[in-house]
């Protein structure tokens, strides 16, 4: 679950050829590191005594050409006894993270046992830091997820305890990447805003630079892409002070990162050849792998998957050498794409089942719901559509997890924030209460001196006792506003203005008791549940960019409203999905209904660019209480069937709607078991279905939309 976070992010580079004015864009910074660039041409250091002078140095060997640092390293090690104890953590520390990166985990089991015994077990000291964290990255690379996270924790709290930053900044750089790869991005901003300014106040460039970097990376994950680029802006200017090969390679993927995101094909293809470049300069295979991955994703995505599969192999090399999970799994991926493309199906789904496996032992369900977001995709391309159907099934799965789970973070993050703001107003009261008594006791005294000064200090206490009831009322509405706004906001989606997921779990436990009332009664309301899915949206937004996207989604969500009643619900759903709730009326009808939604979005062409393209969407949907027999579903059942059918409108070639028409009773008495397919559950006589066809779309319009495709 650990790892770089450059790794768990999957970029769209353009080209693996550095030109002659990418490679002069970058030399100036090289040159000035040249000393840590030639490795393995001449001896690092004068003497095996100045390893602790360079150890800024050394560490960036150790990422960018871990053997030779390793061999400088190993050279130093015959005199580590006369050493002190803080100097031998360090050099082991780096000799261990050296081994790390080459794949020898015995020999760093070796290492840490070293470390172990520079100092008692219990004593939080330098050298148990150390070897807490080595233990860290080797249960991150070796699969071990919630090991490698036990021990990031408690090597974070070690090195926090003893001030060293450098110790902190490598735990926090674990925690953040096992967040990232999670789907917690929260926790990952938090920790590498943290990382940036700690070593902003350490002097430390390089250490700012990977952390700008890495916060450019999350941005990217949320689609922020001027923030990204902002990010990592700042990466290579922190970059380029450091003269960090490793840093400035980073940044610039970083930047064709958010390049991409806004649509700067010209700007992203410069970045990567940049990037290629600074590996090349710098003769490091390992900076070489990480671009070639972005590469490859760069020919996947324009078709070139006898390049892809070239690329791909050489970046899957370099990775099972080093034993580099992180990269096995994304070269695999690659491999696999496209050779499926290539109509080599059965070899491209071993590679791509491999990459899977990966993310499947390391528990990493954000990074494996993106990875088979992009399988399907390549099943489906490659006439696969049953495999396809299920790679999305297993992706909207772990989406719905995730979503889960930051939901209920975020109910406990408001919960911990109200009981702060309790704790602080009960402080604030007792605080007042304690100057009211001085009050008090003053006018005490002033009574036995004067009489005539009792009745002035009754009238100030009294002046002080309004001003504060009078404070703490405008305190409290001002919370209550606040809390009324906080309320609001955090319901709706700020880009569409539509309804969030929040919002409608707390509408269905709020009608839920409501319906149970009305089971089975006459007149009781009948409920539709409408799922939709823009069709190819990936690629308007990679032909356009992501800013017309947006507009896209936004006029969506405007024209679903309009086709709808004021009371009924329309959600967004996450991504370019959308959900409506309806309560339907004794005269409407379900099928009616999906055909206005079916004709609201793909009956006009969209204005992008100043020029008109074609959005349609396809939907599964479903009334209730299903007939024949007034079967009552809950509202994740009715998702859940919803989801089936939405799939099979795609399957059966998109821009159609697949309703649940009739759904029949098991032996039971209960909803018939379906499995997964829908349509063998047809076939079975369990369910009937109804298929919708959308509007017809003008031709040229069509060639628009999916040109890119």
């Amino acid at each position: 679950m650990f790892g770089l976070s450059h790794c768990l992010i999957r970029r769209f580079a353009a080209d693996t050829r550095p030109g002659a004015t990418a490679l002069a864009c970058v030399r100036p910074a090289l040159h000035a590191a040249v000393l840590g660039l030639l490795l393995g041409c001449a001896p690092l250091f004068a003497a095996d005594s100045d390893v602790l002078a360079h150890l800024a140095l050394l560490e960036e060997q150790v990422m960018s050409h871990p053997e030779a640092a390793l061999g400088r390293l190993a050279a130093a090690d015959g005199d580590l006894a006369r050493r002190s104890v803080a100097q031998r953590c360090q050099i082991l520390t780096l000799r261990g993270r050296a081994e790390i990166h080459l794949g020898r985990f015995d020999d760093v089991r070796v290492t840490t046992a070293r470390l172990d015994a520079l100092g008692p077990p219990a004593e939080p000291g330098c050298a148990r830091a150390g070897a807490t964290l080595l233990r860290a990255q080797l249960a991150a690379r070796t699969g071990e997820s919630g090991t490698a996270q036990e021990h990031a924790l408690e090597a974070n709290r070690l090195a926090t305890l003893l001030g060293d930053w450098p110790l902190a900044y490598w735990a926090a750089d674990l925690l953040a990447s096992d967040a990232s790869a999670r789907g917690d991005y929260d926790v990952a901003l938090r920790l590498r805003e943290q990382q940036a300014e700690r070593a902003r106040q350490n002097g430390d460039h390089r250490r700012a630079a990977r952390a700008h970097s890495s916060l450019s990376d999350i941005h990217y994950v949320l689609g922020e892409a001027d923030r990204a680029m902002t990010e990592a802006e700042s990466a290579w200017r922190l970059a380029v002070q450091a003269k960090s090969p490793w840093a400035q390679a980073e940044a610039k993927l970083s930047e064709a990162a958010a390049a991409e995101l806004k649509g700067d094909l010209a700007r992203d293809r410069r970045a990567l050849e940049q990037a290629l470049g600074i590996a090349r300069e710098a003769k490091s295979t390992h900076i070489e792998r990480w671009v070639l991955i972005n590469l490859a994703d760069f020919h996947l995505r324009q078709g070139e998957y006898a390049r892809t599969l070239e690329v791909s192999q050489r970046s899957l090399a370099l990775a099972e050498a080093m034993q580099s999970q992180d990269d096995v799994a994304s070269s695999s991926a690659n491999v696999g794409f496209s050779l499926l493309l290539l109509g080599r199906a059965d070899e491209g789904r071993d590679y791509a089942d491999r990459a899977v496996a990966i993310y499947e032992r390391q528990d990493r369900n954000a990074a494996l719901a993106r990875l088979l977001a992009e399988y399907g995709h390549y099943l489906e391309l490659s006439g696969d559509a049953r495999r396809a159907v299920a790679a999305y099934h297993r992706e909207r799965a772990l989406l719905a997890e995730l979503a889960r789970v930051r939901e209920a973070k975020i109910q406990r993050g408001m919960k911990a924030f109200y009981e702060s703001e309790r704790q602080a107003q009960e402080v604030e009261l007792l605080n007042r209460r304690n100057a009211l008594q001085a009050v008090e006791l003053d006018k005490q005294l002033l009574e036995q001196r004067l009489y005539a000064a009792l009745a002035v200090a009754a009238l100030l206490a009294l002046v002080v006792v309004l001003q504060l009831y009078r404070r703490m009322r405008t305190t409290a509405q001002g919370l209550e506003a606040s809390n009324r706004t906080l309320a609001a906001t955090r319901d709706v989606d700020p880009l569409t203005g539509l309804f969030n997921r929040r919002h409608f779990h707390e509408l269905m436990r709020g009608i839920a008791d409501r319906d149970r009332r009305q089971q089975g009664a006459a007149g009781a309301p009948q409920n539709a549940l409408l799922l939709l899915d823009l069709d190819h949206f990936k690629r308007i937004n990679d032909r356009f960019g992501h800013a017309a996207g947006d507009a896209v989604l936004v006029e969506v969500a405007r024209r679903v409203r309009a086709s709808l009643r004021d009371d009924d619900r329309v959600v967004r759903w996450g991504g370019e999905e959308f959900l409506v709730w309806a309560a339907l009326r004794p005269a409407d009808h379900i099928h009616d209904l999906a055909g206005r939604v079916l004709d609201a979005i793909g009956g006009q062409p969209f204005v992008v660019d100043g020029g008109p393209i074609a959005v349609t969407t396809s939907i599964g949907y479903l009334a209730q209480p299903l007939p024949p027999d007034g079967l009552e579903l809950s509202w994740r059942e009715s998702f859940d069937l919803a989801d089936m059918a939405l799939y099979l409108a795609k399957a059966q070639g998109r821009n159609r709607g697949c309703g649940i028409a009739a759904l029949r009773r098991a032996p039971d008495g209960g909803a018939p078991d379906i499995g997964h397919d829908l349509e063998a559950a047809a076939q079975a006589g369990k369910v009937d279905l109804h298929f919708l066809h959308g509007p017809r779309v003008e031709e040229p319009l069509a060639e628009a939309a999916v040109a890119h495709g």
